[in-house]
């Protein structure tokens, strides 16, 4: 009895699906939402995926479609992280060939936008901007961006 108690236990431990965010990654992550209102009232949520911790922007700037995304970075309590998940690193393969960096027109009429940047491990770097209309950017990046918001507006509390 002792035996198939043993048994058993080692078949329940073993058979445990993992659903824990996978979080170790070498490459750096910084995305976020960023709106204006006619150049004022600037209302900006950056963030940072590097090395296992996640970190908020302090500057609150705007993103902009001419250089990447100057940051002041302020590292968030561990228990954020539990508000990632899996598909934040899976960013569609179609994106690394695009040529272009803005999709849409992000914030152009006080919608606000989204700024996702990849800092590879061996320093490359991407940035691109999206309109939160998912209505004006490539369809295979639509379900990516509602991700972001999800994860973004959770980090606010929402």
């Amino acid at each position: 009895m002792k035996k198939l108690l043993i048994i058993l236990c080692f078949i329940a431990l073993f058979s445990c699906k993992d659903n824990s965010v996978k979080t170790e990654t070498s490459d750096k992550y910084i995305f976020g939402f960023f709106a204006g209102y006619v150049a004022t009232n600037i209302y900006s949520h950056i963030y940072k995926f590097e090395n296992n911790t996640l970190y908020e922007d302090t500057n609150h700037d705007y993103a902009t479609y001419f250089k990447e995304y100057d940051a002041n970075w302020k590292k968030m309590p561990d228990s954020m992280k539990v508000h990632l998940n899996n598909t934040i690193w899976e960013i569609p393969q179609q994106l690394y060939n695009e040529k272009d960096t803005v999709f849409g027109m992000p914030d152009a009429y006080d919608q606000g936008g989204f700024y996702l940047q990849v800092i590879k491990k061996d320093g490359t770097s991407r940035y691109w901007l999206f309109d939160s209309n998912t209505k004006d950017i490539p369809q295979y990046m639509v379900s990516y961006i509602e991700n972001l918001r999800s994860i973004i507006w959770k980090f606010n509390g929402y």
